[in-house]
């Protein structure tokens, strides 16, 4: 798809974070549990606030950002924590709130906010709910109404002049999430029950019932304005984010499907009518995504997101009269951070327009001209919007009438008058089509200027092949032009991952207060996987905490724990269920837990219960590891010097290899299919064995000291890596074939340093990530198989010390931002996550030369299949979304060319780029080789014109013309 549609008035539109001196300080938000705690009117900024017992309200003024002298100005508003809020659209004083105290209240909030000061009467109270409340929402169009969701699986309709509830809606499960369509008569909701429907409150009746996402986490939905849209937010049954736009006529299946990502923070939709443009912010995110809605196939069209790296945990969008409009303001939005209020704004780019300064002045410009400015209003970009004035009454919405909203006019000149609506119905069932407006008509795309043809090309001189094009003129990049070819040969090593880059993340995303104990020195202190990283912590009884990876923050003091009742000297999680963790203990056995669903962390109790224990060895556990084809194998070694195969589902061995080790076991690797296995050893020798039977396959000399020592098997190749220490005490590491076991293949001494390197190969992309224990630095290499055999590609370097690393799955790793890994770092008594990204600039596109099919998160083996024999290659699974177009199919780059720009053919062009550019590969240099190359031909062109002319003229050059030295001047 397209990322912009032609004509659009929004394309180039994109969020700007206030700088931070707009930002609204010092916010404790109530961002626990799922709730979006945040709105905002025209005057207010309001907030669930973070306290001991809940149930209060932060509000602060709009026009007042940044420090506060004093405390907040606080509304006490319920008994227990307050779940949702919302400003009334007609007076921004009116805040309804719903609270876990089953009650929603409605509160008058004055004017005159003084610090610190506090409020406790409502203007209206309501009980009738008997659970907690989801969900609050004014009418939009009839005064005085206020509709609530509750996990009481009812929807309830109050009236603030009358204090009464005036209608309810019963549904078979919970309501998460509902929102009104444009005139008010209907609500679209969705349920616990995994549907999506339209209901009519004045009947009390269900318009319309479909089926929504299957995941089991809270949806929520928007009504698309005008149209007969509504889309709704969720997971898929494998815990992917996706939105669908459904036809509300008829919601038997979505017109379209999106998966996001597979974040797992709750996805809130707003949706702003006047620009048809829908707004996804996912709780735990940075990013803003920002979507063209369209009333035909595809249904919508991807603008540019907001990137920042301040998570979100709340969301709320500016009413439309609060916009700067003469700046050209077309939205903006508040995003609640874990300590701040952040304003982001979305600007349309647009020109100043004045007389003395010309029509293409900008306000830089003259500003420092010391001229004014003057903008005028853009009435293309600010329709008639919603005004704040009530179409109804709440009797006479009641009573069945049905209007669409007063309207108003942006335009400063023009504030204050308001368009009446007309009734659209007389009867409470008036179908959401009659509340539709005809779409507007969209500007249409300005005609393209037709590009001069460019003069012929002229190949009589070795490499001048000019050709002069107005300096308006594009040039598009073809890759199936003939080009003359220079001889000149690449003298850069072209990869594309030279520039490797690691993104940390906030500090505020760290998880601090983290209580880590270490009882075996060769064994990790943090694994992790999608859904949880796992530490030994400090205390008695062997104690592993269990820690989801989406929670941010401090830890508490006490925290729920697995206890085992012996030392936890190694453990490791299922590689294909996430909920699955053993742990190898000093009491020679090993153990298997299941991870409670309820947030064991957040517990007073430990969780002593175990699924099943493995008993053979004889001595303690000293590592476990997983195996690549069968999640249902895990290897264990042990001070018994043995290396034990088991069957968890069987809880029983497989296999062992006993007698083979003189010296304690240091590490064990497979290969790609797992048919072969190697160890290292202190006795500082790698084997390789038949894991099946045990017998030993080929034995090497591995690095010379007997220091730790590290292997990984690099992807579907013969070939391992072994990281350890050389005789000077230096670090190295060293690369073997299996095929040729006796020498290595090549080997590279890497700095000193008292922790082993632990080797992260990348099998997709061939790049190993070197990081050791008491570093705060990564090195990256890439592997290839021809000599050398290992390229240095960069290092990163940190201000914290890594005491483990673990490394998340590759399904972790966010594609829309080119990262090709991901890791959690534990330092100290923090857990940080950082990424690693490749550069590129087309990242609207899936870039399907960096992320080839990539493993799939499943067995390919039972175990008792892998025992008897069998090898079996990985399954493969593509990480492109749905919604991204590889960049082998991206449109050809278009680009303006310089006025006089010399254009070289294809060969000129791929050989000066290997000389001159230095670009990684062809996609890089279709994006910026072209202007390197242009310079240097350029030069060369008028070096060799000059040449030409004095050869055509048959003058002696000037350097032959200077007198030189004589022969008896020059010394030996």
């Amino acid at each position: 798809m397209s990322r912009f549609r032609q004509g659009s008035k929004f394309r180039h539109v994109k969020g700007q974070v206030s700088k931070r001196e707009l930002w609204y300080a010092d916010v404790q938000g109530d961002v626990s549990g799922e709730a979006n705690p945040i709105a905002v009117s025209g005057k207010f900024v309001a907030v669930a606030w973070r306290a001991t017992g809940g149930g209060s309200v932060g509000v602060l003024p709009l026009d007042k950002p940044g420090k506060r002298q004093g405390g907040v100005p606080m509304i006490h508003a319920h008994t227990a924590r307050v779940v949702d809020l919302h400003f009334s659209p007609f007076n921004d004083n009116l805040l309804a709130t719903g609270s876990e105290d089953c009650s929603v209240k409605v509160w008058e909030v004055p004017d005159d906010l003084a610090n610190g000061s506090t409020y406790s009467t409502a203007k209206a109270q309501f009980k009738g709910h008997a659970k907690r409340v989801e969900m609050v929402k004014f009418h939009p169009v009839a005064d005085n109404i206020v509709a609530s969701a509750s996990v009481d699986k009812t929807l309830r309709l109050w009236d603030i002049n009358a204090q009464s509830e005036k209608l309810s809606g019963a549904f078979p499960d919970s309501v998460f999430s509902f929102d009104w369509n444009y005139d008010g008569s209907l609500i679209a909701l969705t349920t616990k029950d995994k549907k999506v429907r339209v209901f009519d409150p004045r009947s009390r009746s269900v318009v319309q019932e479909g089926a929504n996402h299957e995941g089991v986490k809270p949806s929520h939905v928007a009504w698309l304005g005008e149209l007969d849209r509504i889309v709704t937010t969720g997971f898929s049954r494998m815990r992917e984010r996706k939105f669908a736009v459904y036809d509300s006529r008829d919601l038997s299946k979505p017109l379209t499907t999106n998966t996001l990502d597979s974040s797992t923070g709750i996805v809130i939709p707003l949706y702003d009518n006047d620009a048809r443009i829908l707004y996804l912010a996912g709780k735990g995110d940075g990013n803003i995504r920002a979507y063209e809605i369209l009333e035909t196939a595809p249904h919508y069209s991807e603008l540019p997101a907001t990137i920042s790296d301040v998570a979100q945990q709340g969301i709320a969008i500016l009413p439309k009269r609060a916009l700067n409009v003469m700046d050209c303001e077309v939205e903006r939005l508040f995003k609640l951070s874990q300590d701040d209020i952040i304003p982001v704004s979305y600007e349309v780019p647009r020109k100043v327009r004045t007389n003395q300064y010309g029509p293409n002045a900008t306000l830089k410009t003259i500003s420092s001209l010391g001229g004014s400015t003057h903008r005028t209003f853009a009435e293309d970009l600010f329709p008639l919007t919603a005004a704040n004035v009530p179409a109804l009454s709440a009797d006479e919405w009641f009573s069945g009438e049905t209007r669409r909203p007063n309207l108003m006019s942006l335009d400063p000149a023009k504030r204050g008058q308001t368009i009446s609506s007309s009734s659209s119905s007389s009867s409470s069932s008036s179908s959401s089509s009659s509340s539709s407006a005809a779409p507007a008509a969209s500007t249409p795309a300005p005609a393209k200027e037709e590009t001069p043809a460019p003069a012929p090309i002229s190949t009589s001189t070795p490499l001048s092949i000019s050709v002069t094009v107005p300096a308006n003129a594009e040039a598009e990049v073809d890759e199936d032009e003939d080009y003359y070819v220079p001889t000149a040969k690449s003298i850069v090593r072209q990869t594309k991952f030279r520039h490797l880059l690691v993104k940390p993340t906030q500090q505020s995303e760290w998880v601090t207060n983290v209580k880590v104990e270490s009882s075996a020195a060769d064994a990790s202190l943090l694994k992790a996987n999608a859904k949880y990283f796992a530490v030994p912590w400090k205390g008695s009884g062997g104690q592993v905490a269990v820690i989801p990876v989406n929670f941010k923050g401090k830890l508490p003091d006490k925290i729920g724990t697995i206890e085992t009742g012996n030392d936890a000297l190694a453990f490791e999680f299922h590689p294909y269920r996430d909920d699955l963790l053993y742990v190898g203990l000093d009491n020679a056995t090993i153990r298997l837990y299941k991870v409670p669903d309820n947030d064991l962390f957040k517990q007073k109790t430990n969780h002593t219960e175990f699924d099943g224990v493995l008993r053979g060895h004889g001595r303690r556990i000293s590592n476990l590891f997983q195996h690549p084809s069968s999640g249902d194998i895990l290897v264990s070694t042990s001070m018994d010097l043995s290396v034990r195969l088991w069957d968890i589902t069987a809880l029983s061995e497989l296999s062992a290899i006993k007698g083979g080790h003189s010296e304690q076991i240091q590490s064990v690797v497979f290969n790609y299919d797992g048919g072969v296995m190697a160890t290292s050893a202190k006795d500082q020798r790698i084997r390789l064995w038949d894991p099946r039977s045990g017998a030993k396959i080929d034995e090497t000399v591995g690095h010379e000291t007997p220091k730790a020592s590290r292997l990984a098997w690099l992807g579907n190749s013969t070939r391992v890596l072994s990281t350890g220490f050389h005789k000077s005490s230096e670090r190295e590491f060293m690369i073997f074939d299996t095929r040729n076991f006796s020498k290595p293949l090549t080997s590279s001494l890497i700095g000193t340093g008292s922790g082993v390197f632990e080797p992260f190969f990348d099998e997709d992309i061939g790049v190993v990530y070197l990081m050791a224990n008491g570093d705060s630095s990564i090195k990256f290499w890439e592997v290839s198989e021809e000599a050398p055999y290992a390229h240095y590609l960069t290092e990163s370097l940190s201000t914290r010390q890594q005491a483990s690393v673990a490394r998340l799955p590759k399904t972790a790793c966010d594609v829309r931002n080119v990262e090709v890994a991901r890791f959690m770092k534990l330092s100290g008594s923090t857990v940080e996550e950082f990424s690693v990204r490749v550069p590129r600039t087309r990242t609207e596109y899936f870039q399907d030369d960096v992320y080839p099919p990539t493993r799939a998160h499943e067995s390919v083996l039972t175990p008792q299949q892998w025992f008897s024999g069998q090898n079996a290659q990985p399954k493969l699974v593509s990480l492109k979304p749905s919604d991204m177009t590889p960049l082998s199919e991206a449109p050809k780059v278009v680009r303006k060319m310089r006025k006089f720009e010399t254009v070289e053919t294809k060969q000129d062009a791929a050989d000066l780029k290997d000389v001159f550019c230095g670009c990684d590969d062809d996609n890089d240099f279709a994006i910026h080789g072209s202007d390197h190359v242009t310079m240097h031909v350029q030069v060369m062109n008028k070096f060799y014109g000059k040449m030409q002319e004095y050869k055509e003229e048959k003058e002696p050059l000037p350097q032959d013309l200077q007198q030189g030295a004589e022969e008896d001047e020059w010394s030996d």
